[in-house]
Order: C-alpha cells, then structure tokens, then sequence
C-alpha cells in the first residue's frame, strides 16, 4: 500500500540532479513549489527508493501526469 504523497511525510532519500527515474504512477498531493512552479501532481518512483517526489523536481516536460494514476 502506498502512503499518501505529503510535505509532512519523513524523507525516504535524496535524488542528483539530473537523475533519471522511473515514474511509475501518479497521485495528487500537497502543493509544493520548485524550479517550475507550483504543483499537487506527486510521482511515484520505485529506485532508487520506494516513495513520491513532487513532480515540480522532476522535468517531466508536460507539467501533466505522464503515467496512471496510483
């Protein structure tokens, strides 16, 4: 079972900058703001940790979910 995406919730890792990742789903969150704007769209990633990372850090180029829903 996923745990929703949250500001709140604990850090589960730390990603590099220009890391690939692999999103498996999305899901919809609290608002986070970052080097594209202001977003509640969350993905998912199974590496190299199992958790969310707000889609604002992660250029997805679509600013749209890319995948499903969770």
């Amino acid at each position: 079972m996923l745990i929703n995406p949250s500001t709140s919730s604990g850090v589960v890792g730390w990603l590099s900058q220009d890391q690939f990742v692999e999103i498996t789903c999305t899901q919809y969150g609290d608002p986070v703001t970052g080097p594209f704007g202001t977003t509640t769209l969350w993905d998912h990633i199974n590496s190299p940790f199992d958790g969310y990372v707000s889609d604002e850090w992660v250029n997805t180029s679509s600013g749209r979910p890319v995948v499903g829903s969770c």
